[in-house]
C-alpha cells in the first residue's frame, strides 16, 4: 500500500513538472519562437537542464509535445461543448469552447504556424487539421440538412470556420485590443453565423 502511494505520487509528481515545462516552453516559444535552448526551458520552469532532459530528448521534442498538449486541450474542449447540442446552439457553444481553450496558447501557436494551406493539410490527412474537421464536418452537415444555412461546400465552410479563429485573430483581439475572452467569442461567433448563413455566391450577385 504505501509502495503503491509512493508511486501514485511519483507520477503525479512526474506529470506535474512535465507540465510545468510545456508552459515553460509556450512562453519561450512566444517570447523568442523557436531560438532557445532545454537549458531555458528548465530555467524558465525552476528545474535543473538534467529534468528537462528527462522528459524530452531535444528541443524539438518539447516543441511537439507542447503543441500537442495545446492541441488536444482544444480538441477536447470543442468535443465537450457540443455534446448533446444541435443547430446553432452548437455552433456557439464551439464558438465559446473554442476562444476559451486557445486565447492562452495563441501567441505560442501564432508562430509555429504552418505555410501550407488549411485544405491542402486536410487533403494530406494533418492528424491536427483532419481531428478538427471530424468535429466541425457534422456540425456543419446538420446545420445545412436542418436547412438552418443553405447548402454549400463543407470545405469551404470549414476554412471559413478555422480562418475567422484563427490563432492570430484571437492574439490581435486578446492580446492587442484587449478584449476579454467572452467579447470576442460572441463578435466571432456573430460573424460565423452570418458567414455560414449567407448564398452561395450571394455577395457576386448582389454586386451586379
Amino acid at each position: 500500500m504505501v509502495e503503491g502511494r509512493a508511486r501514485r505520487r511519483t507520477r503525479s509528481d512526474t506529470l506535474a513538472t512535465r507540465k510545468t515545462l510545456v508552459v515553460a516552453v509556450a512562453e519561450l516559444i512566444a517570447e523568442r519562437g523557436t531560438d532557445f535552448q532545454l537549458a531555458d526551458v528548465a530555467k524558465r520552469a525552476g528545474t535543473s537542464t538534467a529534468t528537462a532532459y528527462r522528459h524530452f530528448a531535444t528541443k524539438e521534442a518539447a516543441i511537439e509535445m507542447a503543441f500537442a498538449a495545446w492541441i488536444d486541450d482544444l480538441l477536447g474542449a470543442i468535443a465537450t461543448a457540443a455534446e448533446g447540442l444541435h443547430g446553432w446552439a452548437r455552433v456557439r457553444a464551439v464558438c465559446d469552447a473554442w476562444v476559451a481553450a486557445a486565447v492562452h496558447f495563441a501567441p505560442a501557436t501564432a508562430r509555429l504556424r504552418s505555410s501550407v494551406g488549411l485544405l491542402r493539410r486536410l487533403e494530406d490527412e494533418d492528424h491536427v487539421v483532419t481531428q478538427v474537421w471530424k468535429l466541425l464536418e457534422p456540425i456543419l452537415g446538420e446545420l445545412i440538412e436542418r436547412e438552418l444555412i443553405p447548402p454549400h461546400d463543407k470545405e469551404f465552410l470549414f476554412l471559413c470556420w478555422n480562418s475567422l479563429f484563427d490563432e492570430r485573430n484571437l492574439l490581435d483581439l486578446h492580446g492587442t485590443m484587449g478584449w476579454p475572452v467572452e467579447r470576442i467569442s460572441r463578435t466571432l461567433g456573430d460573424a460565423l453565423v452570418a458567414v455560414l448563413s449567407h448564398p452561395p455566391g450571394g455577395l457576386r450577385e448582389n454586386s451586379r
